[in-house]
């Protein structure tokens, strides 16, 4: 723009070997190749015309900046432009291991919908980043995607299945040494029974063995888990034993009778987001 001041980089650097000086239009950059101990230390830029200078000083490692850019001429000072896009800073130093600013939280989402893990990792030079779960490590595809920007790495989750909840890690290596933070995703879900393990319509057992039925479900939070046989809710009893954990449910039956244990079973599930119900048959054989 016309009423916009051409800058030039005044720096007490000079290029040459290992410094290379770089400036184009209102970008300026300063490369220091096969940094040592004594590269290390507090850098200023400065910039000056006619008018008198400017100088960014004072940033701490680390830490995510903004810049704005204003200019003079001889109507005034323009106003500030628009924000750059945050950068994170990093002085010229010896390599450091990664180090942990912010670990993984606990993450809540609905089931079907993205869930985001995020977390905090910095080192120098800015380390390689890796996801986990379920003990094998997670390439990026549709279902995954990673974003990094030195500081602050996420993993985006497309959840599907129930089986994407869990623990996952995020492990950050450099040539100086690694470090991992663990968090928990958690997928909240209207209960329903698990397709890969359907019930039979018909149980058989026979006269005075012991009867046993597994359903396996899915749902977050865990659902209420009720058995019926006809219009009569079960419970724990001498003879029948009801085990349910957050992924199953379990009815044992002891010294089955078909007058007492034959008929009609049904297994509901209810929780927030919904409820399931099935139903099957008993048959007691046998004199």
């Amino acid at each position: 723009m016309s009423n916009l001041i051409k800058t030039r980089l005044k720096l007490q650097i000079t290029a040459g070997g290992r410094i290379s000086i770089e400036h184009k239009g209102q970008d300026a950059k300063l490369e220091i190749r096969e940094v040592t101990k004594s590269d290390s230390g507090l850098y200023r830029c400065v910039a000056t015309n006619k008018h008198g200078e400017i100088e960014s000083t004072g940033l701490i490692e680390g830490l995510e900046y903004e810049h704005r850019i204003t200019a003079i001429n001889a109507r005034g000072l323009s106003k500030p432009s628009l924000p750059s896009k945050p950068a994170v800073l990093f002085l010229p130093t010896a390599e450091s291991k990664p180090s942990l600013r912010k670990e993984m939280d606990e993450t809540t989402a609905k089931l079907g919908q993205p869930a985001v893990m995020k977390c905090q990792i910095v080192g120098r030079p800015v380390p390689e980043i890796k996801w986990y779960h379920a003990g094998k490590e997670i390439v990026e595809s549709r279902k995954y995607e990673m974003s990094s920007d030195g500081r602050n790495h996420s993993l985006s989750i497309m959840t599907d299945q129930q089986e994407d909840e869990g623990e996952y890690i995020c492990k950050a290596v450099n040539e100086a040494g690694e470090v991992e933070t663990t968090g928990i995703l958690v997928l909240e879900a209207a209960p329903s029974f698990h397709p890969d393990y359907p019930l039979k319509e018909t149980y058989y057992a026979g006269l005075g063995t012991t009867l046993r039925i597994h359903a396996v479900y899915i749902g977050r939070p865990q659902p209420k888990i009720m058995w019926l046989h006809g219009a009569k809710t079960l419970e724990n009893t001498e003879d029948i034993s009801i085990e349910t954990t957050e992924h199953y449910t379990h009815l044992i039956v002891k010294n089955a009778q078909r007058r007492v244990n034959g008929g009609k079973y049904r297994i509901r599930l209810h929780n927030h987001f919904g409820r399931a119900d099935t139903a099957f048959n008993v048959e007691i054989y046998g004199m």
